[in-house]
């Protein structure tokens, strides 16, 4: 007869299938204190869980994590040429300001209202468009 369990001790593992498959496994490894002298030493229980799914999420919640910033409380903006005031006090266009406290980055274009105010002998290319 044994008695309770000692410390228990946990191993992750990654194997590689025949398919070329990574698959995660969690090893519990705890041994059993012995009740009477007599009794066999050196007894372990051992159980595995397959944790796959659960490391890849958590591999995905880690990249996603490290790609995630995020803007908080307000932001002074400029009512009239909508530039963003920083924590310096100095005034940014609000790609420069987003670019400093995102990863996003910025591509330019124009959209078709501003194209046909701003270039009207070329609108004429968007009534075309399907």
């Amino acid at each position: 007869m044994t008695a309770p369990f000692k410390d228990s001790y946990t191993y992750d593992i990654s194997v590689q299938t025949v398919h070329n498959e990574q698959r995660w496994f969690r090893l519990e490894l705890t041994p059993l204190i012995q009740a009477a002298p007599s009794l066999l030493s050196d007894l372990a229980l051992i159980a595995h869980t397959d944790v796959t799914e659960q490391k890849q999420t958590e591999r995905q919640l880690k990249k996603a994590l490290s790609e995630v910033r995020t803007l908080r409380g307000l932001l002074p903006i400029c009512a009239v040429c909508k530039q963003i005031k920083d924590e310096q006090d100095s005034w940014n266009s609000v790609e420069s300001y987003l670019e400093k406290h995102t990863h996003a980055e910025f591509t330019h274009d124009i959209c078709p209202d501003c194209i046909r105010r701003l270039y009207p002998k070329y609108s004429n290319i968007l009534d075309k468009r399907p």
